[in-house]
């Protein structure tokens, strides 16, 4: 046998470690983001065996009208966006988190704006959103209602670049403008009952409107002179 001369593949906890390392320099609210929906995430793999971890989690990390409203746990309604139950959730909102908000990251940047507001309030837009619509008694988690909310204000600032997904393993290629114009007939369409399924549909609405309303505010310069001081960014 030939011992073949091609490199190796670098480890994978070498690849992993550069990731982070690289998206914490690039934007520590991506990183924090994304490390922080993963540890939690672990959280609710154990929450059956512990009691003390479950009541946390139900209690601090998921958006309803008895933790938020009932119980004045307001700052559920922005935790709930880092907790996720399923770990296909959670890969779909952090593959969208990563790529819509590296761009997003961008273009505000150009401009002076940090990101973390942006988000945040995202998230918190999002759940009152559900909170408001829902009158199941319902709840939700997750974060697509941040990740929705970039998706449209990118898609918004750039309607013509090509987007491309996979559904039901067919792969579709679509400009931007159609997805987020797409997305916002499922979202109504899932609020008024026509789409199943155990989706938040209103706190994907909530997000999508969102993003439309940052958009309008940033083309006409409202985020620009609110936010921009002329510093060095670090989010």
């Amino acid at each position: 046998y030939r011992t073949s001369t091609l490199n190796h593949p670098k480890p994978l906890k070498e690849v992993v470690h550069n990731y982070f390392a690289s998206l914490r320099q690039f934007s520590p609210t991506l990183f924090y983001g994304t490390t922080s929906s993963l540890f939690f995430f672990l959280l609710w793999q154990f929450q059956s065996s512990s009691h003390l971890i479950s009541k946390i989690l139900r209690n601090h990390f998921v958006c309803s009208h008895y933790n938020v409203m009932k119980k004045k746990r307001f700052h559920a309604a922005f935790l709930s966006a880092y907790s996720h139950a399923s770990l296909h959730h959670l890969v779909v909102n952090l593959y969208a988190f990563s790529m819509f908000g590296r761009s997003v990251k961008q273009t505000l940047a150009n401009q002076g704006v940090d990101l973390w507001p942006f988000v945040f309030a995202a998230a918190i837009f999002s759940s009152l959103t559900f909170l408001v619509l829902d009158r199941g008694g319902g709840s939700c988690i997750g974060l697509s209602g941040v990740t929705l909310a970039l998706l449209a204000f990118d898609s918004l600032i750039y309607p013509s670049k090509e987007l491309r997904m996979v559904v039901s393993f067919i792969p579709i290629q679509l400009p931007a403008y159609y997805l987020y114009l797409g997305l916002v007939f499922i979202s109504c369409a899932g609020i008024m009952g026509l789409i199943g399924g155990n989706v938040a549909h209103s706190t994907h609405l909530g997000g999508l409107i969102f993003g439309r309303l940052f958009f309008e505010a940033f083309k006409r310069g409202w985020v620009r002179n609110k936010w921009n001081y002329n510093r060095k960014l670090y989010f």
